[in-house]
């Protein structure tokens, strides 16, 4: 499947938010416009072309959302957007929504408690990838109440374990196995690294996300399970970049270097494809 740089197509770390540094720019209301309700999603941001410039638009709108407490309402809103065919997905903006939460409160459980499942689990997500000096690991993730809720957490910590280690993933994978090993999440840690092991260059926009995503698993030397999932999170990335466009993420997953790797992205994007579908059906 996440800190604050700007750069041409808007960036900004998605600690950490996907958001970008972008103005937006409004017309004003007419007279006889009817007053926003706090925290309401406006649509204009739905159509933006890519999904940092989409987590930029809505941005001060999750800020008001947080303060408010209107958190659950915002994710459900969300989940509506994409069952109307507004939006294209709602899970890397959750964990844009997580994160400002976080900033707000200054409390992981009072984060997590605020909002649910939505949006594929991206809320919890992003409440556990941007609680880092919160006393938030694999036992916060261990007591959650739920299995669903415990594995989001534990994908979360490799997330966050991407940024302690600087985004070295050989690194951070190795963070998962020694602190996760006793509570038996490491595994959804380790996707969680390599998800995010490809979402840094998300933060670019699509041009540069383009450029550099095909060459993430560069030099990493994974085998096995591992070693595939690395490369299908290139192309299941890349669809949230290209507003789950097949056809933009093709040319991406042409541009890595080997074979193998060009199958996997691919087969993660087209499983990124098939997942947001059934969302959208059900």
């Amino acid at each position: 499947m996440f800190l604050a740089k700007c750069q041409s197509e808007g960036m900004s770390a998605r600690v950490l938010g996907i958001g970008v540094c972008l103005l937006v720019v409004l017309a004003p209301p007419s007279a006889t416009a009817r007053p926003t309700r706090a925290g309401r999603l406006p649509g204009a941001c739905f159509r933006r072309a890519t999904e940092p410039a989409v987590a930029a638009c809505l941005r001060p709108t999750f800020r008001r959302a947080a303060a408010a407490g209107r958190v659950a309402e915002t994710l459900d809103e969300l989940e509506a957007a994409v069952r109307r065919g507004d939006l294209d997905d709602c899970h890397a903006l959750a964990h844009e929504l997580g994160h400002l939460v976080v900033a707000r409160v200054r409390s992981v459980q009072r984060a997590l408690g605020a909002g649910g499942t939505q949006c594929s689990d991206g809320y919890q997500h992003g409440v556990v990838e941007a609680a880092a000096g919160l006393a938030a690991g694999p036992k916060t993730c261990a007591r959650r109440r739920s299995e669903e809720l415990r594995d989001a957490c534990f994908h979360a910590l490799g997330h966050r374990y991407m940024y302690e280690a600087q985004h070295d993933a050989a690194r951070a994978l190795q963070l998962c196995r020694s602190r996760l090993g006793p509570f038996g999440g490491a595994a959804r840690c380790e996707d969680g690294v390599l998800m995010e092991n490809s979402m840094q260059y998300m933060r670019l926009g699509g041009s540069l996300y383009g450029l550099h995503a095909p060459h993430a698993c560069d030099g990493l030397h994974l085998s096995g399970e591992l070693r595939f999932t690395c490369y299908a999170e290139i192309g299941e990335v890349g669809m949230f970049v290209f507003r789950h466009r097949l056809d933009r993420v093709r040319p991406v997953c042409a541009r890595v270097q080997i074979r193998f790797g060009r199958r996997a992205c691919l087969q993660g994007a087209r499983e990124e494809l098939d997942l947001v579908r059934a969302r959208r059906s059900g």
